[in-house]
């Protein structure tokens, strides 16, 4: 039995970057072996376990074969005559193909260390289009490199875009895109991952509303480029998915079925204010902003206002002096409170009504 050191742990490691997780694949080994050294299923009926102390994934090596659509139609086979040369050659990319001895020798059959050096994201073999997952992680792979000046090699992007034409995608479910599409949106380019999935005509699949605003018609269509340089910038001063999500998509109505699933907690409601508060801030009057205040949990929660407020200047294509007017407004309004005369005659929603008179009226006073 041997073990390897595999995929982003290596890669990461010699590209200078910290490493997140270990993985590991075993050769010479069995199940049954496995499991009698104290490893424990990750998930019962694949071959991937749990250390028993560390808790790192060891996966047993094994080949695939194509047996249907999607990226579940495979059937694969372990066993001690499954050599780790096979078990890299089904791996996306070269520079996920790397393993590492526990002695520290490197083992790069399919060229990885050559593509970290120059920067390339290159499929491994024609496989790789046997699997819809892999165009998705190939373009999130080139939004996180390419501030260190990674490209997709041209020969992979024309592969993907066959793998769109062939209709595999459409097997794939929302969860998992959505899966990938996080990690990119959460990366140091994410606007790199749409102008890919744009490309090779892969959002139109899974966001045709989006890819209607977001990707180009032709080379000089103003409105994608536009959001997507948006949300570029707004990147590089906000870190919150959610929020980069809602800055990119704010010209968009996703239906139900196509959003994000709710583990991202403020995604669905950070999309609906920024959306909803454009029209209103059109409207330069005192009754209006004080509405668009409580809508945006203004009193509640300055901070996550403040950052929603970032956003919706991203997204605002009007007189930006509204942002300046709103704050003002924020700061006067939050002065405001009710008198003990007003606690002790008013109850219950006549005292948020009366509430809003009043900042409404500070409001205008100063205006």
């Amino acid at each position: 039995m041997k073990t390897y050191l595999v995929g982003g742990a290596v890669r990461d490691e010699l590209l200078g970057l910290p490493v997140r997780e270990r993985d590991w694949v075993v050769t010479g080994a069995t199940e049954q072996s496995l499991l009698q050294q104290g490893f424990r299923y990750k998930k019962a009926g694949f071959p991937v376990f749990l250390h028993p102390e560390t808790g790192e994934e060891y996966a047993l090596a094994r080949r695939e074969r194509k047996t249907a659509t999607g990226y579940k139609g495979f059937a694969f086979e372990t066993g001690p005559d499954v050599s780790l040369q096979e078990d890299l050659a089904r791996r996306d990319l070269s520079i996920n193909a790397i393993a590492k001895t526990v002695q520290g020798e490197l083992i790069d059959p399919w060229g990885g260390q050559q593509d970290l050096a120059a920067g390339i994201l290159r499929h491994i073999t024609p496989a790789f289009r046997e699997d819809p997952l892999r165009l998705l992680r190939a373009a999130r792979f080139a939004a996180r490199f390419e501030h260190l000046g990674f490209r997709l090699k041209h020969t992979t992007f024309h592969v993907m875009q066959d793998m769109v034409a062939d209709g595999e995608l459409a097997s794939l479910g929302y969860g998992r895109f959505w899966r990938e599409t996080l990690l990119a949106a959460a990366s140091h380019s994410p606007q790199k991952y749409f102008q890919i999935l744009c490309a090779c005509g892969a959002l139109g699949i899974f966001l045709p509303q989006a890819a209607r605003f977001i990707c180009p018609k032709n080379a000089h269509s103003k409105q994608a480029q536009e959001a997507l340089q948006r949300l570029q910038h707004f990147s590089t001063q906000h870190s919150q998915v959610f929020l980069r999500l809602a800055v990119l998509l704010c010209e968009t109505r996703l239906p139900a079925e196509h959003q994000p699933p709710k583990q991202i907690g403020d995604w669905q409601q950070a999309m609906q204010l920024v959306a909803n508060a454009l029209p209103l801030l059109r409207r330069f009057d005192a009754a209006t902003g004080v509405h668009l205040l409580q809508q945006l949990k203004a009193w509640q929660r300055k901070d996550y206002f403040l950052t929603l407020l970032d956003a919706m200047r991203a997204c605002y294509s009007g007189d930006k002096a509204v942002f300046t007017w709103l704050e003002n407004s924020f700061e006067r309004a939050a002065k405001v409170s009710l008198n003990d005369s007003e606690l002790q005659h008013i109850q219950g929603a006549e005292r948020g009504k009366r509430l809003f008179e009043k900042r409404v009226q500070v409001i205008q006073e100063n205006t």
